[in-house]
């Protein structure tokens, strides 16, 4: 019976969508629908808020109107009268990489140091707002300075132009910022973005070249490009419309583009509403076909209900939170459909499972439009997982880092189950490549264990000035991508801690063998808490030893507990994994020696004793960047006995010079 009705059903809609056909589809609808596309320049499918090409700019927000250069395969973009050229588009987090068209090629000419144009006039704001990603900051180029200036070795350079040879000068925007000399009144300056990653990647013992610094500009920056309206176009998509610049409108309810012409929507009765366009075959065709459609559904669902299982992923209650609801609409995360997120991993299959945690399952997914998902399905439908998600919601959205995992989007809170969509990180996680699956003897050089430990304590000291503690830092949350780059991930137990507190009073959440001490016993949660899990994260990347682990012995089935007995022993070598090159590289041997120095301060039982994250950011890029650990007056790591009195009895906050000795064994 089902059978004979669903082809009827398809019969009739193939009817009727001819007839439909035969009446033709709005033009403007048709125009839109049209994506931009420069296939020399690497763009395609380049849909709303962005116009060009042959896409209208009625297709799009003003502002954001492309060029294709087709001699140049180049792909740029007018802002505020300057000429960009687009490197990237990341659709997922509304946000580009683009470099000023004239690349500053010659950085040494004269027309760089008195440039008319800075990033603070360029993007301020608008109906539009283009702002800069955290990835982001102000490279200052100084120039003509007065002889009492002089910098260190990374920040001079060296430039020849028309036979003129000179020292000009390039600092970070904490150096230009945080120092008590005047550089705005001593030199002539420039402000250009770069990302900071590709600052920091440059030698700090010696001059950048003029083409280390051409090729750093010229590499681009981040920017995010805010839409005053995005709810309205996301509600627009959902009802399978199309988003144009009428969509962007202040006044709700946003007007959206169908095949049968623009129609306003309802968002209180999350309806179309009848504008009075096209009435007549086109609209019955298109009417029929919706109910055609919900019935071949209703079919589809009812057979699929019965071969689903009934598991863990049960729903206690009405799957409708409407507190939930008006949050995610205030936000403005795009909505995915539950149907759609099933179909991007086969329903969930076992096959696409990416690892399980105490809060849900995660699986590989890929979305309609081609991207690889991480899709993580909450165990249970109750108010403390929706708890969860809309912490990891509200965090994810608000926050920007390159170190930090994106959000794509959600569920809604109309479906039944709770789901969260990331960008896929292949890689696995830190924990599998140290001491699971994926760890093989010296497939992790120091080097990159190092790399990956900055950029965690990047992440999280974002996070800590932001005002958010993560509370569950560990080596299972910290996603690696093909090239051992840090997302730090799964903030469903994150707390923000209100301005001008010194903590937050709750009960103790988190992972055993990385969960602050002093939080378990006084129930108050600090940034601090965060730096005792990294600490623990420290000596897991010195060791490859798991946070926990029954088969030690009694005292020391917490990592934590066996690096500070190691330490205080002078026994790091015990400690140490051993296809490092602890034993037979100076350097290495230095180095670990100064970050199981730095462990050591972390995880200091007061909190008061542990350094803030920022500090513990700056001494690993120290380390990383410094020379003095390539000879053996920096191979050990040893305690005074004046020192040790101290620390036990709690008094001591450990600095480097304190652990490091030139006493050779």
């Amino acid at each position: 019976m089902e059978l004979f009705l669903l082809r009827s059903i398809l019969n009739s809609t193939v009817l009727f969508f001819l007839i439909g056909i035969c009446a033709g589809e709005d033009q403007q609808y048709l125009n839109c629908s049209r994506r931009f596309s420069c296939g020399g320049g690497g763009f395609e499918n380049v849909d709303y808020p962005f116009s060009g090409s042959d896409r209208p700019s009625v297709c799009g927000v003003s502002l954001l109107k492309l060029q294709c250069h087709p001699p140049e395969n180049t792909v740029t973009i007018d802002i505020a009268g300057v000429t960009f050229r687009v490197i990237e588009i990341r659709t997922g987090d509304s946000s580009m990489r683009i470099a000023q068209n004239e690349t500053f090629e010659n950085i040494c000419a004269e027309r760089f140091a008195n440039a008319s144009w800075l990033s603070e006039r360029i993007f301020d704001g608008g109906d539009t707002k283009l702002q800069f990603s955290p990835a982001v900051e102000n490279l200052y180029f100084l120039d003509s300075c007065a002889s009492s200036v002089d910098f260190p070795l990374k920040n001079r350079f060296n430039c020849s132009f028309n036979g003129t040879n000179r020292t000009k000068y390039v600092v970070d925007e904490l150096f230009f910022t945080s120092t008590n000399t005047s550089y705005t009144t001593l030199c002539k300056h420039i402000a250009v973005p770069v990302m900071k990653t590709a600052w920091q990647e440059l030698p700090a013992n010696k001059s950048p070249t003029v083409s280390d610094l051409a090729k750093l500009v010229s590499n681009g920056f981040e920017v995010e490009y805010r839409l005053n309206n995005a709810t309205n176009c996301r509600f627009c998509v959902e009802h399978k419309g199309l988003c144009w610049s009428g969509t962007n409108s202040a006044v709700a309810p946003p007007t959206c583009l169908f095949s049968d012409g623009p129609r306003q929507l309802d968002w209180q009765k999350d309806e179309p509403l009848n504008v009075g366009r096209k009435i007549g075959i086109g609209i019955g065709a298109a009417s029929f076909s919706a109910i055609a459609m919900a019935i071949i559904f209703l079919i589809y669902h009812r057979r699929y209900k019965k071969r689903m299982t009934v598991s863990s992923f049960a729903i206690h209650g009405s799957s409708s939170h409407p507190q939930l609801a008006k949050k995610l609409e205030t936000i403005g995360i795009h909505l995915f459909s539950y149907i759609e997120l099933a179909d991007a991993t086969d329903n969930f299959s076992s096959e696409r499972a990416l690892g399980d945690g105490g809060f849900g399952a995660v699986y590989k997914g890929k979305l309609q439009d081609g991207r690889t998902v991480a899709v993580k399905r909450l165990y249970e439908y109750h108010y403390k997982r929706v708890e969860h998600f809309m912490t990891e919601v509200e965090i994810l959205t608000a926050l920007r880092h390159q170190n930090l995992v994106s959000l794509y989007g959600c569920t809604s809170s109309d479906d039944k189950e709770l789901l969260l969509v990331y960008e896929y990180i292949p890689n696995g996680v830190l924990a599998d490549h140290l001491h699971g699956p994926l760890a093989k003897p010296g497939s992790l050089s120091w080097i990159t264990r190092l790399k990956i430990a900055i950029e965690t304590a990047s992440a999280l000291s974002y996070l800590h000035a932001s005002g958010v503690i993560h509370r569950d830092v560990k080596s299972a949350n910290i996603l690696l991508d093909d090239n051992f780059s840090v997302k730090v991930a799964d903030f469903g137990i994150s707390r923000i801690q209100p301005s001008g507190a010194t903590h937050v009073s709750t009960g103790p959440q988190g992972t055993p063998g990385y969960i602050d001490p002093e939080y378990t016993e006084f129930y108050q949660l600090t940034e601090k808490s965060d730096v005792y899990s990294f600490g623990v994260v420290l000596i897991e990347l010195i060791s490859s030893k798991p946070a926990v682990d029954i088969t030690r012995d009694r005292n020391e089935i917490n990592l934590a507990s066996l690096a500070i007995n190691r330490i205080q022993r002078h026994a790091v070598h015990e400690l140490v994994d051993p296809n490092i090159g602890f034993g037979s590289d100076f350097r290495v041997r230095g180095m670990v020696g100064a970050v199981a120095e730095l462990g050591f301060q972390c995880l200091q039982m007061g909190r008061d004793m542990r350094p803030q994250m920022k500090d513990v950011l700056e001494r690993l890029q120290e380390i990383m960047s410094s020379k003095d650990y390539g000879s053996e007056d920096f191979v050990d790591i040893r305690i005074r006995e004046d020192d040790m009195f101290m620390l036990s009895s709690g008094s001591l906050t450990l600095s480097p010079e304190s652990l490091l000795s030139s006493e050779l064994k």
